[in-house]
């Protein structure tokens, strides 16, 4: 029956399963002061649609709010990595907002978000694993501003997804296995 958590300023660390499967927490906001979220933190919160992160984190641990309800998330500045799952499973997530900061999105992170329509991926990130937005029926832009196209294997499973790449790069783009598969509109830069 749990709806809110209160966490106050000058907690550090959140442990594994803190508050897994409590299905009618419906908000929370984690004070800049936490540096670490521990695995499957708040997974399976089914209605957990308002969220603060931490600016203090550095990555998002694995299934950390996958199974949640959430619609909008930002991912605060400092994030560097989104973890196996972070956020998979969010069936009602429509925006997403990632940092400048971040720099490896791991397996699954936006699997099967089923409302997701658009994302941009931060220049910065090197790394994608496996599956990142399999399942995710609506995604039809992603806009990747790497300027190196990631490798990874199987991404998306909705074919002909529109890929906005930087125009310097378009080609790079195209010779890849995964992303040149996609439509591919370059973004021109100024």
């Amino acid at each position: 029956y749990l709806r809110s958590i209160y966490i106050p300023e000058g907690v550090e660390h959140i442990g594994n399963h803190a508050a897994c499967e409590c299905p009618n927490l419906s908000s929370l906001h984690l004070p800049n002061s936490v540096k670490t979220i521990g695995k499957s933190a708040f997974s399976e919160c089914y209605e957990l649609s308002s969220l603060v992160l931490s600016s203090g984190l550095k990555e998002i641990p694995e299934a950390g709010f996958a199974s949640c309800g959430l619609v909008n998330l930002n991912v605060p500045e400092g994030v560097e990595r989104l973890c196996k799952d972070s956020f998979g499973k969010n069936k009602k997530l429509k925006k997403v907002s990632l940092p400048k900061t971040l720099k490896k999105i791991d397996r699954g992170v936006f699997y099967e978000c089923l409302s997701l329509v658009k994302i941009t991926i931060p220049e910065h990130v090197t790394e994608m694993g496996d599956y990142v937005f399999l399942h995710c029926p609506k995604l039809t832009d992603v806009y990747n501003l790497a300027p190196v196209p990631q490798d990874c294997n199987e991404i998306l499973a909705t074919p002909k997804v529109r890929v906005h790449v930087p125009a310097a790069s378009l080609e790079a783009y195209k010779k890849h296995p995964l992303w040149g598969e996609q439509v591919l509109v370059p973004i021109a830069t100024h």
